[in-house]
């Protein structure tokens, strides 16, 4: 078992058989519509958003036939799968011997991961050469904007590039240290400078004894804990948060049609007024109702749940297909009201972080996690 393996096992086990083993892939693809916000949010597995953007459907749905044919998955309906007690004993096994990606956040940091570290990556190489005299280098990524980014801050520091490099140095430094949850080997080798070119996944998995998928799983969290370490503390960190600010204050992500809707609904349209209007279905404009509750933590679902109703849906405790669960348990409520309640309660991940302890009985000390990441 690898990396991708225990994160689609993780992902069906928490949707339960609730949705096609589609929602999987078209979560760590990375796929934004409404059904995959609502999955994500609701099953607590948004963590996993886009952290394989290049994957592609061949390739997961052999990965998903080899689960299911080593008995760590079984079909329960036509694409819907559920994990085996074989496949928990499996993730029990794989977990106690390597990290949980903790501190994952793909459908926050998603859209400035890539954009961050090329940047960085870009300004390490930039201002190194330019430090030692250097001009002439090819630089280590080719993306147009971040180039730009680069040049536009090495005209703004000018003189002071010295300065410069130096306080990124200090930010980067204090950032790896004691506290972070990994070697910082793994980014810091992945650097370019004066005289040398980082190491590729494959060349550090080669270094580090393990397989790429591990590397990059374990290099995306780092960077992940790196946003959230930087954004409570941006001004200790002005230098890095530069290179994520604009991204990061964007607007809410919604899809085009739900921001269509979201203009009716501030105009306290009723659901069936706006299906009218936009000729769509009640169900679609539920969905994006939902998408809006699911993003939007100022949004009330009083005008659409009762209280009394929203209370007992809270108390009941939620287990296998937890929505018919949930229904049989509060009949007078109907799914879209169920879905609107555990939307306002299951939001960035909870299940996915609390996944080991209330479903596989392991707990890492923060001390244990430092040691298994350190473990190359």
């Amino acid at each position: 078992m690898n990396y991708f393996d225990s994160n689609a096992l993780v992902g069906l086990d928490l949707i339960n058989g609730e949705r096609t083993q589609s929602s999987i892939y078209h979560l760590l693809k990375g796929k934004k519509t409404s059904q995959t916000i609502q999955d994500a949010q609701l099953f607590g597995i948004s963590p996993l958003f886009q952290t394989y953007p290049s994957l592609s459907r061949e390739i997961y749905d052999h990965k998903i036939n080899h689960l299911e044919k080593s008995g760590l998955i079984k079909e329960i309906e036509q694409s819907k799968y559920i994990v085996t007690q074989k496949g928990k004993e499996q993730l029990i096994r794989f977990f106690s011997e390597k990290q949980f990606m903790f501190f994952l956040n793909g459908w926050k940091y998603h859209e400035i991961t890539l954009l961050f570290w090329n940047r960085l990556t870009l300004m390490v190489q930039t201002t190194s050469n330019l430090i030692h005299q250097e001009f002439q280098f090819l630089p280590i990524n080719r993306d147009v904007q971040s180039q730009n980014w680069v040049r536009h801050k090495i005209r703004e520091y000018g003189k002071d590039l010295s300065n410069y490099a130096s306080e990124l140095h200090k930010e980067l430094t204090n950032l790896l240290s004691d506290n972070y949850p990994d070697t910082p080997e793994l980014i810091v080798q992945k650097l370019s400078g004066y005289g040398m070119i980082g190491l590729t996944n494959r060349q550090l998995a080669e270094k580090m004894n393990c397989e790429i998928d591990e590397i990059h799983m374990r290099f995306v969290n780092g960077l992940h804990f790196i946003f959230a370490i930087i954004e409570k503390n941006r001004d200790h960190y002005p230098l890095l948060f530069n290179m994520m600010e604009l991204q990061v204050e964007k607007a809410i992500p919604y899809t085009k049609s739900t921001l269509e809707t979201k203009k009716y609904l501030s105009k306290n349209f009723s659901i069936d007024r706006i299906s009218a209007i936009r000729n769509l279905k009640r169900s679609t404009i539920e969905d994006h109702v939902l998408e809006v509750a699911l993003l939007d933590k100022n949004f009330e679902i009083d005008p659409y749940v009762p209280k009394e109703t929203a209370e007992r849906i809270n108390a009941v405790q939620s287990g296998s297909n937890r929505l018919k669960y949930i229904k049989d348990a509060v009949p007078e409520a109907e799914y879209f009201q169920i879905r609107l309640v555990l939307a306002k309660t299951e939001r960035d991940g909870l299940a996915w972080k609390n996944y080991l302890q209330k479903n596989l009985g392991i707990v890492h000390s923060e001390q244990d996690k430092k040691k298994l990441y350190n473990q190359f």
